[in-house]
């Protein structure tokens, strides 16, 4: 019984503390290995680890990175493949978006809890906008010119035109997902921690999303 009581707690120790090292450890190499030609994150690419992001801008041709840990945006230009500008934000930013309708990006900062909107003419921060806790996540809904920010427990409805949030919309349980339908209009995430889905419609503004 003493063995198998060991066993247990070694397994336990493994899939707690091991475990999320080995996968970190393997980020690292993957991150080091994409930045190997092109050096970004003022040379601090080991602190990326899984809170990276990385999108391309077509208004400009430049492609805009994440750097967690270091609080800012590497602005790297595709067409010499340097680092052309480095953009300060919020605290732990995660996640962006570019947003087609005014050209800007968004960038979440989930320490912050805000989003910060970049001028990607000047590639100078125009705008911060205060969300809920823990924003992580962010999608962009043409349909109706709003982007949505994933926070802890609910979804803040930024007006894209104004730079404000417009609702905040309650759901379920660790939000975590968003994806915008083209046919209908709607913007669909999932619930990570109450095995559901939502629907947040077109037209949404203070109602609740629609769980199915």
């Amino acid at each position: 019984m003493r063995y198998n009581f060991l066993a247990i707690v070694m397994s336990i120790s493994f899939i707690v503390i091991i475990l999320p090292i080995a996968l970190n450890c393997i980020d690292i190499l993957l991150v080091n290995s994409i930045n190997a030609a092109l050096p970004i994150n003022n040379g601090q690419n080991k602190f990326i680890l899984k809170a990276w992001d990385i999108k391309y801008n077509p208004s400009n041709g430049n492609i805009y990175v994440v750097n967690t840990f270091s609080g800012n945006i590497s602005v790297i230009n595709s067409s010499s493949n340097t680092v052309k500008a480095t953009i300060p934000v919020g605290f732990e930013p995660s996640s962006l978006e570019y947003i087609p309708s005014n050209g800007n990006i968004y960038v979440v900062n989930t320490g912050s809890n805000s989003v910060s909107v970049i001028n990607s003419s000047s590639n100078t921060v125009k705008a911060t906008i205060d969300v809920d806790n823990s924003p992580k996540d962010l999608k962009y809904n043409p349909s109706n010119n709003n982007t949505y920010v994933v926070n802890g427990n609910n979804i803040s409805v930024i007006n894209s035109s104004s730079n404000t949030v417009k609702a905040t919309i309650d759901v379920d349980n660790s939000p975590k997902d968003l994806k915008y339908n083209p046919g209908n209009g709607n913007t669909h995430r999932t619930n990570e921690f109450s095995d559901t889905a939502s629907v947040i419609p077109k037209a949404a503004s203070n109602r609740d999303a629609i769980k199915f």
